[in-house]
């Protein structure tokens, strides 16, 4: 739209180019017409100033007052209609020659300038909405990056989330497996304690027995004995 306008401006600004040449032509026409028919109508009131002047030749006074008028205007100053013919003559044929040999190469430049002017506003207009075009695919490769970038963001918080998820899992899991571990050791270790505790304990029970009794216990009352001293022992534990 600019370039557009710029164009009819220099179209315009031509156009008032020749009207001002051709109506500067046409105004000095109508001068020398003006000038031609005042020396005209100067040339036809001579013949009746002659006449009146003839016809008062008797009266001196008369006479010195029309030659003082008359004296008043410069020969030299009084238009001549064949000087005025000539005049318009040569001026037309200037304004012809002009408008034939030096408007045309004139007018030829001037558009030449406009024409580089027009061109050089159109290859700024062009590199305006080429960089307007540039600056729009920037601004939305811009906006694609800065959505990529915060889907990775909100993709990465996830991943983490759940890594902590699975990391708190596996450690609590692990930890529930050492205590099941720890407390498998320590029953198996009481066990084994109280077993060598129940071997010991019967050892000593048998032989206090045959002391007491004075003889040995067969494997049936030694079985029974130490049954017996287990299930109290579980009592006083429980």
């Amino acid at each position: 739209m600019y370039a557009q306008a710029c164009q009819v401006t220099f179209q315009s600004s031509t156009a008032r180019r020749s009207g001002w040449l051709w109506s500067l032509c046409f105004c000095a026409m109508a001068g020398l017409l003006l000038q031609g028919s005042i020396s005209v109508a100067d040339e036809k009131a001579k013949p009746d100033h002659g006449s009146e002047t003839a016809s008062t030749t008797g009266h001196g006074h008369s006479e010195d007052a029309h030659s003082s008028q008359g004296s008043t205007i410069p020969s030299g100053m009084i238009p001549k209609p064949d000087l005025m013919v000539w005049s318009l003559i040569t001026f037309v044929a200037f304004v012809f020659l002009l408008s034939k040999f030096a408007w045309k190469p004139l007018a030829a430049g001037l558009d030449q300038r406009e024409a580089r002017i027009r061109n050089d506003i159109q290859e700024a207009e062009s590199a305006r909405l080429k960089a307007q075009q540039l600056l729009a695919e920037h601004e939305a490769r811009l906006a694609k990056t800065e959505e990529t970038v915060r889907e990775l963001i909100a993709e990465a918080k996830r991943d983490a989330e759940k890594v902590r998820v699975d990391l708190t899992a596996a450690a609590e899991a692990d930890v529930q497996t050492m205590k099941k571990r720890a407390v498998s050791e320590i029953e198996q270790a009481r066990d084994v304690a109280l077993q060598q505790l129940f071997d010991t304990l019967s050892t000593h029970v048998m032989d206090a027995t045959s002391r007491i009794v004075g003889r040995s216990l067969n494997s049936d009352d030694h079985q029974r004995l130490v049954q017996e001293a287990l299930a109290e022992l579980n009592v006083r534990r429980n």
